[in-house]
Parts: structure tokens; sequence; C-alpha cells
């Protein structure tokens, strides 16, 4: 039987590069997000998120399309289309879908969905994440402070709702998604 497997994440934790190598090597398949926020340079349209406008993602809403959906960082719409996974489960596949922990506890609190899931929390230490936010992009000190409070509060919430709490430090990208595989080796084939 198929099992869903939820990723949460603190930033620059190496969610994508993790998950897209999981996507090579493993039977499951990535479950798109909806979002209204505009695309970045290096997106494309369909490849990991589905960008539309607001209205249209209001409009899903209205029409009960959506299983979950959120607003986050106080502007943009982010929603998982209860069709898609449903297509893929019924493939016998293992959806993954990245989430975020608000909604992964609204479904243990309130949907008590009745398909399997797993949950795999990634974290990295304060100051991995604070060397990683600071080499990649110009970020406010505000915006880094909202960040790591962020980051704080996720990690509580992971310690009880996430089955599996993965730290991606320093580790090579191999040994990572290593990390990861064997605990969905052990998840998806149980």
């Amino acid at each position: 039987m198929s099992k869903i497997v939820f990723i949460l994440w603190v930033s620059w934790s190496g969610k994508w590069v993790i998950i897209d190598e999981i996507l090579k090597q493993e039977n499951i398949t990535l479950v798109q997000s909806y979002v209204t926020r505009p695309m970045r340079p290096w997106e494309v349209n369909w490849k990991r998120y589905n960008f539309i406008s607001e209205e249209l993602f209001k409009q899903m809403i209205q029409n009960w399309e959506f299983l979950e959906y959120e607003q986050n960082h106080h502007w943009w719409l982010y929603g998982t289309k209860f069709q898609e996974l449903l297509d893929i489960l019924n493939q016998n596949k293992s959806p993954i879908k990245e989430t975020d922990m608000k909604w992964l506890k609204k479904i243990v609190d309130e949907h008590k969905i009745d398909w399997k899931f797993t949950s795999l929390f990634f974290d990295i230490p304060d100051d991995i994440m604070i060397k990683r936010i600071t080499w990649r992009s110009l970020i406010s000190k505000e915006e880094l402070k909202n960040r790591l409070e962020s980051a704080k509060m996720e990690r509580e919430l992971a310690r009880g709702l996430c089955e599996h709490i993965i730290i991606t430090d320093w580790a090579t990208i191999q040994e990572n998604v290593e990390r990861v595989k064997a605990v969905l080796d052990k998840e998806l084939n149980s």
C-alpha cells in the first residue's frame, strides 16, 4: 500500500536538493504546490510549483479543490490539490509533499486522514542556517530574526509531530540523501 511522505524543514536545510535526489531514486512522485507568489528567475512553472493568480486560487478554495492551503510569509497562498494527491495514490505510488508545520498539525489534529503517512523534518543548527542564508542572499536583520524565530517554533512542533528528524548539517549532499533514503526504505516497505 502507498504511503504519503510529508517533508518539513527549517529554512536553508537543503530540502529541494535532497528531494530532487530522492525523486530520482525512489518509486515516489512529487505532489506540486499551487502558489500565488511570483516565480523566481530560476524557477520553471509546473516543475515544483504551479504558479497561479490569487483570483484562481480563491476560486479553487470555493470549489473545495484543495486538501490544504495556507497563507505563508504574510502574502502568498500555497495549497495542495486533493485530486492530484489521490491520482498518485491510485497509481500505487507514494506521494512526497513538502509542507509546513502548521498544516501537518492540522492533519494530525483535525483531518484524521485515512491514508498512511510518514513525516520527515529536515533541520540544521542556527549557526549553519545563518551562514547559508548570508552566503546565498541579501537579507535584512529583521528577516533573519524572523527566520530564526520561525525555526525555533518549527523545531518545537517537530519534536511532537514528526516521526523522523534528520539533521542536514555539513554532511555531503549524498550523505544527507542516504540518511533520507534509509528512513524511506524502512517506512515505504513496512
